[in-house]
């Protein structure tokens, strides 16, 4: 599972994210979602939003301005890996009903 998991993370996703030009939302999709914190090991990639506000909260007079950040998970689970696939067959199903 080692070697598959070091596939993802060096050669996949790197490709994703050449191929959809660094657009992690695009990304976040054929990977079956994102994860929220580093503790979630059940998605390949973890999402973080941040406010201005958050980071200075001692400031008030700050934009609304959130920044979203896209990092790789270093030790994601099987789980992470079979969601790609049952993301698709969930797809491949409603296509047969329509």
């Amino acid at each position: 599972m080692d070697y598959y998991i070091g596939v993802m993370q060096q050669r996949i996703i790197p490709l994703l994210q050449e191929y959809f030009y660094d657009n992690w939302e695009s990304i976040e999709l054929m990977l079956g979602g994102a994860g929220k914190n580093e503790k979630d090991k059940d998605f390949l990639i973890i999402k973080k939003t941040v406010s201005a506000n958050q980071l200075f909260v001692h400031t008030t007079e700050l934009p609304e301005y959130e920044k979203t950040r896209y990092t790789v998970q270093t030790n994601p689970t099987l789980k992470a890996l079979t969601r790609i696939y049952k993301q698709n067959e969930n797809a491949d199903k409603q296509e047969e009903v329509e």
